[in-house]
């Protein structure tokens, strides 16, 4: 399992996992135990999706000799007062990962689909890439609870 670089602020784990495939299911194992641990396991489900992509994406095209995968998961408030989750991965790769919408995917394809998932789970506002400092990039989501369906819709 990754080892944290640091556990403060209390709001922040920071790990860095080797750029295998083993350390995706260990990512999102350190997700869950972050989420429980701050009291969003409802953000769990789309979160974990979110973690497994951008760190598969990471290991699987940002993969560069000697360097690890960095995830950071972050709590953080939006302003409308709700308490979510910001999941960064940064990665020691050049290229910026671009979503495809109108890309023909054949069913049967296993690749090529998981900023797609991501851009729906969470909202075409909620993801993006970012400079980092040092080599590479890093790509982030934010995850935020579902409104409550008995308030009043702001928006109406």
């Amino acid at each position: 399992m990754g080892a944290p670089v640091t556990t403060e602020p209390e709001h922040e784990v920071v790990s860095r996992w080797p750029a295998k495939a083993r350390s995706v299911p260990q990512a999102r194992h350190e997700l869950w135990a972050t989420l429980s641990k701050w009291g969003l396991l409802e953000l769990a489900d789309t979160a974990e999706l979110v973690v497994s992509e951008l760190v598969t994406n990471a290991i699987q095209h940002a993969k560069v000799s000697g360097r690890e995968v960095e995830t950071r998961l972050l709590r953080i408030t939006d302003d409308t007062g709700r308490t979510g989750l910001r999941i960064e991965v940064h990665d020691a790769g050049d290229g910026r990962p671009q979503l495809r919408r109108n890309r023909p995917a054949p069913s049967l394809a296993t690749r090529g689909r998981g900023l797609l998932l991501i851009d729906t789970l969470v909202g075409p506002t909620r993801w993006g890439t970012s400079t980092r400092l040092g080599i590479g990039k890093l790509v982030w989501a934010t995850c935020f609870p579902d409104p409550d369906p008995d308030l009043p819709d702001p928006d109406l």
